[in-house]
């Protein structure tokens, strides 16, 4: 029986959704070619939003892509002439990508001003979760890790994730659940909850990444909310992957 995703994708579509309205709100800002690098991230960021609502994987390198664009924040100051005769400084964008949100800080040499945009860094978050949620419905490959492991002599064990999910105050474990019951202990386990030693995050079709492993005697016991360690068996270490 697999779970519902639901609030899985209201936590991961809130990313997609900002880069669509804040890339659309920049573009109406942008579209006299008036900071053409400003114009090609606010394309980069419509794009990964809408390619992530159709599901397309690509959305999740796009949306870094999105992210990290908006990181230098560069510009210079000029005195123009306007027509009254009058002379007004001017603030001319060179390298200055921040899409409608922005909070820089830097310094100023002469006429530049050399900022970072630190807006992306608390976007970061934001993708990790939906990078981490993205993971969900793919297929998960657990191989045994040398003696620290649990797993049965017939590993390696595949199986589904089914969702992101918090266990004490790590936020990024994934529940999946088994195709086939593994026993331990006497009891046999349909359901697993896998996390990167590095604290990381999986990537389909990428190498596997050392993981814990822990143990889940059902389904219900995982709740939605913080889940407590006490209340689960640990299950060693194993190599986990995802496949694309």
């Amino acid at each position: 029986m697999l779970i519902s995703r639901n609030g899985g994708r209201r936590i991961e579509m809130v990313l997609p959704i900002m880069a669509i309205v804040m890339s659309a709100f920049t573009m109406t800002r942008t579209l006299d070619l008036s900071n053409i690098p400003s114009l090609i991230v606010s394309l980069i960021g419509l794009t990964a939003g809408i390619t992530f609502l159709l599901q397309r994987r690509i959305s999740i390198t796009l949306l870094q892509i999105w992210i990290y664009a908006q990181i230098p924040a560069i510009s210079r100051t000029f005195s123009s002439t306007l027509i009254n005769g009058q002379t007004a400084e001017v603030k001319q964008a060179v390298l200055d990508t921040g899409q409608s949100l922005t909070f820089t800080l830097g310094l100023t040499l002469n006429s530049y001003q050399l900022h970072l945009n630190l807006v992306p860094f608390a976007l970061l978050i934001l993708f990790r979760l939906t990078q981490v949620s993205a993971l969900v419905g793919g297929t998960a490959t657990i191989k045994k890790l040398r003696e620290h492991s649990q797993l049965p002599d017939t590993a390696p064990v595949t199986g589904t994730v089914l969702k992101r999910t918090t266990l004490g105050k790590e936020k990024h474990w994934l529940l999946v659940q088994l195709h086939n019951e593994m026993p331990h202990n006497g009891k046999a386990y349909s359901y697993l909850l896998v996390k990167p030693k590095d604290d990381g995050v999986y990537r389909r079709g990428k190498p596997g990444k050392p993981s814990y492993l822990v143990m889940v005697p059902g389904l219900n016991q995982v709740k939605d909310g913080v889940n407590r360690k006490e209340d689960f068996l640990f299950g060693g270490q194993g190599v986990v992957s995802i496949a694309k």
